[in-house]
């Protein structure tokens, strides 16, 4: 009876997963991601795309950034990555976006420096799979660089003097509301 209960069951989670996906990726960018604070120091990290630098040198990627943000450091390469590497640092709180120039083209990187519960883009990567996993943000179009990674810290949720991650919080809430409603729409376990 249970497998029976199991295979009617299939059907429906066929239809609800995938908006159940794509409104957990959302809802990660507001309640996943604690915002930068003054003074707190995060990677800014670039990736580049196979092919955009020659073998064994450097790239020359620059980044301005907006007054209220700082670069800490020089550009640190890992060429076993492809990637470049910079501490990010907020002066002010406020919305910025970064210029990221490579050899041939530029291209854009908001940060956010805020406690509030906004939507924050930890990531902007391309590809259209990436575009379902990180929406927060435009993906980045073809060319030479593969991603670029802002590390914010991530955040819990504080209940009753728990914190606990925001997901768990969803879940719980999702089961106290299905059967709290279980009885008005007339469904029987």
């Amino acid at each position: 009876a249970n497998f029976t209960y199991m295979r009617h069951s299939i059907m429906p989670m066929v239809w609800t997963l995938p908006p159940l996906f794509l409104l957990i990726a959302q809802l990660q960018f507001h309640y996943g991601y604690e915002g930068l604070h003054v003074d707190e120091t995060v990677l800014l990290k670039v990736t580049l795309a196979d092919g955009a630098c020659s073998e064994g040198t450097k790239p020359s990627v620059d980044v301005r950034v907006p007054e209220g943000l700082k670069l800490e450091t020089p550009s640190v390469w890992i060429p076993t990555l492809g990637e470049m590497a910079w501490r990010l640092t907020a002066e002010a709180p406020g919305d910025y976006e970064l210029e990221i120039r490579g050899p041939s083209e530029t291209t854009t990187k908001t940060v956010i420096a805020s406690e509030g519960n906004v939507r924050r883009s930890p990531s902007r990567i391309r590809g259209f799979w990436n575009e379902l996993l990180y929406p927060a943000e435009a993906p980045l179009p073809a060319g030479e660089f593969e991603s670029i990674t802002v590390t914010y810290p991530e955040t819990e949720v504080d209940v009753f003097g728990f914190d606990l991650h925001w997901l768990i919080l969803f879940f719980i809430l999702s089961m106290v509301v299905a059967f709290a409603l279980r009885g008005p729409f007339g469904v029987t376990i």
